[in-house]
């Protein structure tokens, strides 16, 4: 058994529901942290615009080329148990980026449900969803999803595909009062948009420091 606790987080991107019959697609995005998308650069006058382009850390992700910029900033001060929507939107659309900063942010949880799903596909502590685990203080981050700046901010460009609405949650779950300030950046398209079938998905597995074995007599075994 381990004599160390371990904090593991998952985050991909699954299909929604499929037909019956159809197997649901699983695409791990940590693993697609190495995976550089190269644009593809066309003349203008030589074919039209694409309908689509891929996510430039994730190709497999691919978004309408049209859209309209939205962005959202709030700054509130959470009483014990109290929640507030960083984001309450509806789509279709993606959101591209995210800024969280708190006076104590391993107090906050963070869930995100598209789609009217009635469990978030995202539920964790906030710390956690960014990367820092094993009750560590805030560290410097630095990879093409997560940029996490102790003093400054949590920032995730987990692309976030929504068809119908986003809503993403921060909760206080202490004892004290907790002050945040969010802004989310992200893009509506056409109603007539096909929305990539892929989601935002983690979960945070802990396995527990395992506990001291007694004295046991060979012989009696």
């Amino acid at each position: 058994m381990s004599d160390r606790m371990t904090d593991i987080v998952e985050i991909t991107m699954n299909r929604r529901s499929l037909p019956a019959g159809v197997a649901s697609n699983h695409l791990g995005l940590l693993a697609a942290l190495i995976t550089l998308a190269i644009p593809h650069v066309q003349a203008a006058t030589s074919k039209p615009e694409p309908a689509v382009v891929s996510d430039p850390n994730f190709p497999l992700i691919q978004l309408p080329a049209k859209f309209d910029s939205h962005r959202t900033t709030k700054r509130v001060n959470l009483s014990p148990g109290e929640s507030y929507g960083l984001l309450d939107v509806t789509g279709p659309g993606c959101v591209r980026h995210i800024w969280i900063t708190a006076t104590a942010p391993e107090r906050l949880d963070l869930e995100v449900a598209c789609d009217g799903v009635e469990a978030p596909q995202v539920k964790m502590r906030m710390n956690e969803f960014f990367g820092v685990l094993l009750g560590q203080e805030p560290y410097r981050i630095e990879s093409a999803p997560i940029k996490l700046l102790p003093k400054s901010g949590f920032n995730s460009y987990f692309p976030i595909p929504f068809e119908s609405s986003c809503r993403i949650v921060l909760r206080n779950s202490s004892q004290q009062k907790v002050s945040v300030w969010s802004m989310a950046d992200w893009q509506q398209y056409g109603a007539e948009a096909k929305i990539t079938p892929y989601r935002l998905n983690a979960v945070c597995t802990k396995v527990e420091q395992a506990g001291p074995f007694d004295s046991v007599l060979l012989g009696s075994i």
